[in-house]
């Protein structure tokens, strides 16, 4: 059923993730990432540089069995659900690496210089894939470590669709909402994450 009558917001997983990095380290600098997420100013630097030449590569088959996991998959998928808030609707997206709708495997590929899998366990990511794509069962974070241009390690953390999904989807934007509306910044917010297309 539509909900035409109030305003829809976007969320998606890279917003709600900034919003826990901020969460975790308070700083200056995370606080002022948070506020160019959520106006969607996305600024590039050497590692997402890095990062989107790395993914280009490994779907061009350059990088061995990280590319062959990957190969001939649907991938660069776009995801999207609309959920009643009240007063508001928000509607979560996000476009995915890669889909094996067979083995209802998601495959996102990352690119790091140090591997440490606590960022995976915090991360809604694969939460969020999860959720917009119901029939997938398992997420899997592939993340290629190493400094500069050379990888040195190769790391697959899988996730599970856990029973309480919904739950848990729905919990951390209403702590993101509370966080906005304390903070002041939820006029900023819903300024310039408006949804301005039908909503279903």
């Amino acid at each position: 059923m539509e909900q035409t009558n109030k305003p829809t917001y976007k969320v998606s997983p890279t917003l709600i993730n900034s919003y826990r990095y901020y969460k975790e380290n308070k700083s200056e600098k995370a606080f002022q990432e948070l506020k160019d997420t959520i106006m969607r100013v996305f600024k590039t630097n050497k590692y997402t540089k890095r990062g989107i030449k790395f993914e280009d590569e490994v779907f061009a088959g350059k990088h061995g069995k990280l590319s062959e996991l990957v190969k001939d998959l649907p991938s660069q998928k776009w995801g999207s659900v609309t959920l009643d808030f009240g007063d508001f609707n928000i509607r979560i997206s996000g476009k995915l690496d890669a889909i094996d709708e067979t083995k209802k495997r998601i495959y996102d590929v990352k690119r790091v210089d140090k591997f440490s899998e606590d960022k995976y366990d915090n991360s809604v990511q694969h939460l969020y894939y999860l959720y917009l794509f119901p029939e997938i069962e398992h997420f899997y974070y592939l993340v290629a470590s190493g400094k500069g241009d050379v990888v040195d390690g190769f790391h697959v953390i899988e996730k599970s669709r856990p029973d309480d999904l919904q739950k848990q989807v729905f919990d951390s934007i209403t702590e993101f909402i509370n966080f906005l509306k304390d903070n002041n910044l939820w006029e900023l917010y819903t300024s310039t994450n408006k949804y301005k297309g039908k909503v279903k």
